[in-house]
């Protein structure tokens, strides 16, 4: 595995080619830039770096007809960026939409990848989804919907890219999970969760309700190491079921925010964690 980060696209005031020849320097292997970043793949070349996933804005799932169509193709477009630039990987949103049952939202997301995925499985670059919960709003949550989702997609460039900070403050277990679905992991990002058990006995497990932004309080995400993610028995399992792609750090620790140089300093925390399993 290679140690990466998600180029950030705030908190950080350099270009692309500024956040590579720091991590370079900084002995990371890995990034997952901005979709469309001109010259990335010659940037990432020139600071001997490798470019892990790339993320698009482009939810099928909400949308139908010409505009579903107009998605798909914006879709195809960037897998064809990644492709030329040296991208291994495409991650798409999932964010289901109102009043749609989860297992209809399969169903449709199925069918709306196909013409995605016919695309992908030519020009060689994965198409991944996160489990990340969106507060409730997206669909790729939970095991229970990857079994069925990936069930109904069996293309071999379509998978998960697992976030086990998500996880931990959902009570899913982390290592049996990634134990389970090994086999269709194509992407992992590395991103802890503290656990507050004070917040907890004060908002439940649905969050602050009088807060500005609802949810929370009782769990925050954290750099790797500061958190409750087993990360030796959560790469173990990457490492038996053959995973041997990038390892990207999400940075969503706010007690690294503030600067520029502050957030660099997390990134730095993170990797040095890290690399005492990678290698």
């Amino acid at each position: 595995m290679k140690i990466g980060f998600i180029v950030p696209r705030r908190h950080v005031q350099m270009d692309f080619a500024g956040v590579a020849a720091w991590a370079a320097g900084e002995g990371f292997e890995a990034l997952d830039p901005p979709a469309f970043t001109p010259d990335a793949g010659r940037i990432a070349r020139e600071h001997g770096l490798t470019l892990g996933c790339t993320a698009s804005g482009e939810n099928l799932l909400d949308a139908e007809g010409t505009q579903l169509a107009e998605r798909q193709a914006r879709v195809r477009s960037a897998l064809q960026w990644a492709q030329a630039e040296g991208v291994a990987a495409l991650r798409l949103p999932h964010r289901r939409p109102a009043g749609l049952s989860a297992a209809d939202a399969v169903a449709r997301f199925a069918e709306a990848l196909g013409p995605v995925l016919e695309e992908a499985e030519r020009v060689g670059v994965d198409v991944v989804v996160e489990n990340w919960p969106a507060g409730g709003a997206n669909l790729v949550v939970a095991p229970e919907v990857w079994s069925a989702l990936l069930e109904a997609v069996p293309s071999p460039r379509f998978g998960l890219c697992i976030d086990p900070s998500h996880l931990v403050w959902l009570g899913i277990d982390e290592v049996a999970a990634t134990a389970e679905f090994g086999s269709r992991i194509r992407y992992a990002h590395a991103k802890d969760t503290e656990l507050l058990e004070a917040g907890c006995r004060r908002y439940g497990i649905y969050g602050r309700q009088l807060a500005d932004k609802p949810g929370g309080g009782w769990w925050r995400y954290r750099i790797p190491g500061f958190g409750a993610v087993r990360w030796p028995a959560f790469l173990s399992a990457l490492y038996e079921a053959g995973y041997d792609g990038v390892l990207s750090i999400e940075h969503e620790d706010q007690i690294f925010y503030g600067s520029e140089a502050r957030f660099l300093q997390g990134l730095r925390i993170g990797r040095r964690f890290l690399q005492a399993y990678v290698g």
